[in-house]
């Protein structure tokens, strides 16, 4: 049973992009170190005629992915019919934040004044050709490093209701590299009501008996005390719900790194940070008739940008639920 891959593509054209890159957006002298923002925006952006100044266009246009990790489209192929697929009550990964750093290699590396960024988060939306913003709940941490503020910044934590077109930053919670973050997303009511809770552990436990390096660390959640937790929740009603259900054109389920663009400069991707490697633990979704799916049955995907280098994570399947993505520059499969 393998489920319809799904990638999300970037056109882009590297001779002029691997110029600007990292970017370096309009920042008022006095603004605070973390200031900066993704934009979460639902598909990638595309270079838009008249933008030749930031990214030109050629014969040679190839098309590039933003997102490594893995998506699980829903419902598998030939296990019912389309029209009735069961509902997705709760989506759920756990993950240590990563350490956010400048690049050491390839076209965006050693910008001691450059901003590079990365995105980590799971999500439920609607398979193509549903692309509304109504389609999609999602959530989870972005990390960045500011060359001119001293280096690593503040992570953000940020959750996207359906009918948003952009994200909102998760209140008072605070989240910092290194701390074992578990996010949750839920359906209540047939659809009618969503919500997000995530909950932060700190340091976490040790290894729990893994091999050194392992980042995900995680031992038994369910046996720790959270630090802190958070949950939004938000009523779509019964129109709402019935244009989310994606019953006409499938749903996928998501746990991805993501290159997003900054706030203020929406045309391109950012320059990807490096970051620790990452692992998903717990990476499953439950469905109203009880049945569990984890993120083997997914399809994994790298980022791949040739602007910063080629292929920019690698990502694989580590068994019991595990995704890890590690960060390169250009490497072959």
């Amino acid at each position: 049973m393998k489920p319809t891959a799904f990638l999300a593509t970037l056109t882009l054209t590297t001779s002029t992009y691997a110029a600007i890159l990292p970017a370096q957006p309009f920042r008022p002298r006095n603004a605070p170190a973390h200031h900066y923002r993704l934009l979460h925006t639902l598909t990638p952006p595309l270079p838009a005629p008249g933008q030749g100044r930031m990214l030109s266009f050629s014969q040679a246009q190839e098309a590039q992915s933003t997102r490594g990790g893995a998506v699980l489209a829903l419902p598998p192929v030939g296990a019912q019919p389309p029209s009735s697929p069961p509902a997705v009550t709760t989506v759920e990964g756990t993950w240590r934040v990563p350490q956010a750093d400048a690049p050491t290699s390839g076209p965006t590396a050693n910008n001691s004044v450059g901003v590079y960024a990365a995105s980590f988060w799971i999500g439920l939306s609607a398979a193509a050709p549903c692309s509304a913003a109504s389609t999609t709940l999602r959530a989870g941490v972005d990390v960045f490093w500011d060359g001119t503020f001293g280096g690593e910044q503040s992570p953000f934590a940020w959750y996207q209701f359906p009918g948003q077109a952009t994200s909102t930053g998760m209140g008072n919670f605070s989240v910092a590299a290194g701390d074992l973050v578990r996010f949750e997303l839920r359906a209540e009511d047939a659809g009618r009501w969503v919500e997000v809770a995530v909950e932060n552990f700190g340091a976490g436990p040790a290894t729990d008996g893994r091999e050194e390096g392992d980042d995900a660390a995680s031992g038994d959640v369910g046996l720790l005390v959270p630090r802190q937790r958070a949950s939004q929740r938000f009523e779509l009603g019964d129109a709402a719900s019935a244009s989310t259900s994606a019953a006409d054109c499938g749903r996928r389920v998501s746990w991805l790194v993501e290159d997003f663009p900054l706030a203020g400069l929406p045309d391109v991707p950012v320059a990807l940070a490096n970051f620790t490697s990452v692992t998903f633990e717990d990476a499953a979704v439950t469905s109203a008739d009880g049945q569990v799916r984890d993120v083997s049955e997914a399809e994994v995907m790298d980022i791949r940008l040739d602007a910063q280098g080629g292929r920019l994570t690698e990502c694989e399947l580590m068994g019991e639920g595990r995704l890890r993505c590690a960060r390169v520059v250009g490497e072959d499969e």
